[in-house]
This record gives structure tokens, sequence and C-alpha cells, in this order.
């Protein structure tokens, strides 16, 4: 159960804040997940709602590529919202379900099997980077040889992005809506 009152209607906001909470429910159809939490501070939402539709809608990194980086970072963090909404995302992207179910089984922390090596190098980067701050050079060269300089970017700020909302999520105690899947293990 959340910890704090959700924000599913603009009337639950003062009227100077309408405007914001109409921009976030335009650009994702309603308000969602960490979004009616962060309402409670509308300058906020509307901005990390903007850095996150650059990143799921704008960017320039594949479907796909982005829905495994945002369910290894689901799963590192044990953001059980974001694994109900992205299991589902990553499937329409084109995720193959071996990838979801693998990335899925990890313990945060543990390694994966069953993933292609294209697979598994972009979930190796996200453990890397969510478990010790940083990413080898090995790993940082092989996937800016993949994506480019400007994919690359967008991956680690996808990762960041996805950490943040998983801190915000867990702190409120937001699960995954009623019917999306569960995360695994946790």
């Amino acid at each position: 159960m959340p910890r704090i009152p959700l924000i599913t209607q603009k009337e639950q906001l003062a009227p100077e804040f309408h405007g914001h909470y109409d921009r976030l429910a335009a650009r994702r159809g309603s308000i969602v997940g960490p979004f009616r939490v962060l309402l409670h501070s509308p300058e906020l939402a509307v901005r990390a709602g903007d850095i996150g539709a650059f990143l799921r809608f704008d960017g320039s990194l594949p479907r796909d590529v982005a829905e495994i980086v945002i369910l290894t970072a689901a799963r590192e963090m044990d953001a059980r919202y974001v694994w109900g909404d992205h299991t589902a995302l990553g499937r329409q992207a084109g995720v193959r379900e071996g990838c979801i179910q693998a990335i899925g089984a990890t313990t945060p922390g543990g390694a994966t099997h069953g993933l292609s090596p294209e697979e598994a190098e972009l979930v190796e980067y996200v453990q890397e980077l969510v478990r010790t701050n940083r990413v080898s050079d090995a790993k940082s060269k092989a996937l800016e040889s993949r994506l480019g300089l400007a994919g690359l970017v967008e991956l680690t700020a996808t990762i960041a992005y996805y950490r943040a909302l998983a801190c915000v999520l867990n702190t409120y105690q937001i699960d995954a809506d009623a019917g999306k899947d569960v995360l695994p293990n946790s």
C-alpha cells in the first residue's frame, strides 16, 4: 500500500498546476506510476516527465534496446512498478520473451543466462553501472561502437532516469498495477 496519497485527478492539485497534470497526461495517456507521486511537486513531475518522454519516445535508442535496459534497471533496483509496466512495453517493442524471463530470473547482482550476446552486452552494462556506479572501458567502448556516442549517452541516461524513478517508487511503496507482470524474486 502506498505510503502517501497518490495524485490521480487534477482536482487534487491547486488550480495553477492543472496544466502540469494535463501536460503529463497528454503525453502518456493518463497519470501513471511515478507521476502519481511526483505530482506532489508539480514542477518536478513535469521536468521528470520531459526527460522520460525524450528517452522513451524521442531519443535515438531502438525501442527494444531501451526496454532491455529499463527492464534490467528495474530488476537491479527491485522496482516492481517499472517491471510490471515495462514487461508489456518490452514485448510490444520486440524484446524476446526469453530475454524478459532471463532478466527477471536474475537476482539483483546475479548472473544472467539465456541471453543473446547483444542482449547480454546491454544487461551487463546496466548491472555494472548499478552495482559499481562505474562502467569499464571495454563495456563502454563495445556499446559505443554498436550505438554511437549519442546512443551510449542516452542509454546511460536511461539507466539513471529509471534508477531515480525506482527510488521514488520503492520509497513510497508503489507496486505494479493489478494485472501486470510481477517482478520475480522480489
